[in-house]
Order: C-alpha cells, then structure tokens, then sequence
C-alpha cells in the first residue's frame, strides 16, 4: 500500500502523540512507585501538614505520580483542597469549595468512626507486611464505611479495605 508524503506524516504525528497517552496501568502503577521511593514526606506528614492550612476533618489523600500529595479536608461548610510536595513537604496549591449534602453526611460520617486515617493506614501496611501507604480515601462500601488504602512495598501495589468501625481489614490484594 502506496501513502502520499502527507498521508505519512500524518500517520506519523499521531503515532508521535498518541504513544504517551497510551500508558498501561503497568506504567501507572510503576509511576506511582518511582513517586513513593522519591518521596521524603510520609502520607502522615502529608496529612499534618496539610492540617496547618485547613483546620477540619481528613476526608482523603493521594500521591499522584508526579510526587504531590492531594488532601482533601471538610470542616463545617468548606471542602479544602491541599496539594503537598512529597519531597519538600511545600505546600503547592489550596482551593476551597461548599460542601454539598453528600460531602456533609460523609463529615459527619467521618467525625463518628472510631478508626482514623493513621491508624487505617497503619493496619493495612502491617496487613501487607510493610511499605508505604500512599493512598487513603473514606466511602461508603455496601451500608459500611470503610478506608480504601493503597500500600507500595517492593514496587507492587496493594490494595486494603479497612472497616472504619472495628479496623477490621476487609479485603486485601495487588493492585495489577
């Protein structure tokens, strides 16, 4: 099959720019631990210091693969966004919106559980055996809210479910 010059960089442009965009969850999850080996501030550290710029309750924290730390904090009205830097612990950006009624009802959700963030985060390191949470994020699983935590240990992803209530760890995997 016979292409005109034009056609054949047109096919290659979009090859060009298409091949980034093409990335695995292999390349997600191998970011993410590149992140987690890069970082020097743990996902508590994070947390703390995203608690000096927004007083309120930890609703969820990230480290995306560029090694910045996203924390969510709801206090009474306002969701604050916070971003870390995993490696200076600089705060980066904050961003503050209304709570709406589905972030209130989680709020005081959270406000009510006996487990917290820490100690989630602490349980589903341990339930893996070690490594780095880097990941938290608090919903409601089937009438029960639990912690969804993300562990990396060895460059492989672990996903836990903690109960919120008893610390239970529900479910445990690798993340592939």
């Amino acid at each position: 099959m016979k292409f005109s010059k034009i056609t054949q960089s047109a096919l290659l442009a979009s090859i060009i720019v298409a091949a980034p965009l093409a990335a695995s969850a292999d390349d997600l999850q191998l970011n993410q631990s590149v992140a987690t080996t890069q970082s020097s501030i743990s996902l508590a550290d994070a947390m703390n210091l995203a608690k000096r710029h927004a007083q309120g309750t930890i609703a969820n924290v990230s480290l995306d693969d560029s090694g910045v730390y996203d924390v969510t904090i709801f206090s009474k009205n306002y969701e604050h966004e916070v971003s870390v830097n995993a490696r200076s612990g600089e705060i980066l950006r904050t961003e503050r919106s209304s709570l709406d009624r589905s972030d209130k009802r989680k709020l005081r959700a959270l406000n009510s559980v006996k487990i917290k963030q820490n100690d989630a985060a602490d349980r589903a390191v341990k339930a893996v055996g070690g490594g780095q949470a880097v990941e938290i994020e608090f919903d409601k699983e089937r009438r029960l809210w639990v912690y969804d935590v993300k562990v990396v240990k060895n460059g492989q992803q672990y996903d836990v479910r903690i109960n919120a209530n008893t610390g239970a760890v529900l479910k445990q995997q690798i993340d592939y």
